[in-house]
């Protein structure tokens, strides 16, 4: 009788534990809006420096992160200034990034994220200016690209004004197997 209270007691003792442990973690939210209009920002990172954990802000700027109570909750946007706010016993964080003052300098991205100087790669990176786009007055963005980037391929699919144009990159295919580039238009991949 005696073991079976105490294994009684046991697995008590362990269910309290983790009921315990599961209330302590809770959701963190809130909207995310710039400083100077009062506008939602999209593609904010929302990290809690305590985890490692990371969200970004939706087309109305809502987040939702696991956040304990002392943790570090950590708002990046470019162009904006850092914000970090450590959790209280608040749900809601409703938090307004202000712009920064710093000229963002000339960065490439390269393969896996990895943020480089255009100088210290040893490959060629392709640069077209907006004035040089201008200057071609084609009826879209993708249609003015057409022999500017070495490799890139712009081929319509009518000869119709108007009609719909693809882009066929020389080389390996992509994860999703195929030669399409991937645009990427302030932070905003499409």
């Amino acid at each position: 009788m005696r073991r079976i209270l105490y294994f009684f007691l046991l697995f008590t003792a362990t269910n309290l534990l983790g009921v315990v442990a599961r209330a302590q973690e809770r959701t963190v939210s809130g909207t995310i809006l710039a400083d100077d209009d009062n506008s939602p920002l999209q593609g904010v990172t929302v990290t809690n420096k305590n985890t490692s954990k990371r969200v970004q802000t939706n087309a109305v700027g809502y987040y939702s992160i696991v956040a304990d109570k002392g943790h570090v909750i950590i708002f990046t946007f470019v162009g904006y200034v850092r914000k970090e706010i450590v959790i209280g016993d608040e749900k809601m964080i409703n938090p307004k990034l202000t712009p920064s003052d710093q000229q963002i300098g000339e960065v490439v991205v390269t393969a896996y994220g990895i943020k480089r100087e255009k100088k210290s790669l040893g490959s060629d990176v392709q640069e077209i200016k907006g004035e040089d786009i201008a200057q071609t007055r084609r009826d879209n963005f993708i249609n003015s690209l057409a022999g500017r980037v070495p490799g890139a391929s712009v081929v319509s699919t009518s000869g119709a004004p108007g009609s719909s144009t693809s882009i066929i990159l020389r080389g390996g295919t992509s994860l999703g197997l195929t030669n399409q580039p991937l645009f990427v238009i302030d932070g905003v991949p499409l």
